[in-house]
């Protein structure tokens, strides 16, 4: 009988040792992987809309997706299209396959076969900006890239490289590289 006892006592000791290397296993390979991944929010198919002082709309930001990045403090868009209006009579419509926006930010960088249209309402034809890239600052009403850019007016067209267009002064001057073609 004393036997079995001593049996039964080795054997919850042996288990009790081997329940506490396994805890210790456990928690040394979580240790050795790092924190989880922090994850920010997703969304699908979002607009966002911001107003302006006088109650009007100064700008909406739709998305087929965007996902945020904590840890980097960024949200990345995918298949972007802004509408701008930085006074009464301007409306700036841009498109792009991607953007990105960092936190607490009034900028937008796009990417991808990104457009600009410009329409006011007393001209009869859009300006029409493409580009692969482009920063758009809402703070400062301004629109920049270095990448080559054209700019379509009607029939004219004209293509450089570097653009900045002061939005609300409605004023675009391209940096280099200026050529263009006028069909009467």
């Amino acid at each position: 009988m004393t036997g079995r006892l001593l049996l039964l006592l080795a054997l919850l000791l042996l288990a009790a040792a081997a329940l506490k290397l396994t805890r210790q296993d456990s928690s040394l390979s979580s240790d050795a992987t790092g924190p989880a991944e922090q994850t920010g929010y997703y969304l699908r198919d979002a607009t966002v809309t911001e107003y302006g002082i006088d109650g009007k709309i100064r700008l909406e930001v739709a998305v087929r997706s965007a996902k945020e990045d904590p840890v980097l403090k960024v949200v990345d868009l995918d298949s972007v299209a802004v509408d701008y209006f930085p006074a009464a009579d301007q409306r700036w419509h841009l498109t792009a396959l991607r953007g990105q926006m960092a936190e607490d930010s009034r900028v937008v960088e796009l990417e991808g076969d990104v457009r600009m249209t410009g329409a006011r309402n007393s001209l009869p034809d859009p300006a029409i900006v493409r580009t692969e890239r482009l920063t758009l600052d809402t703070s400062a009403q301004l629109a920049r890239t270095d990448e080559p850019v054209t700019l379509g007016f009607g029939p004219y067209v004209l293509a450089a490289r570097g653009m900045r267009a002061d939005l609300k002064a409605e004023t675009l001057q391209l940096e280099s590289e200026v050529n263009g073609r006028f069909n009467p």
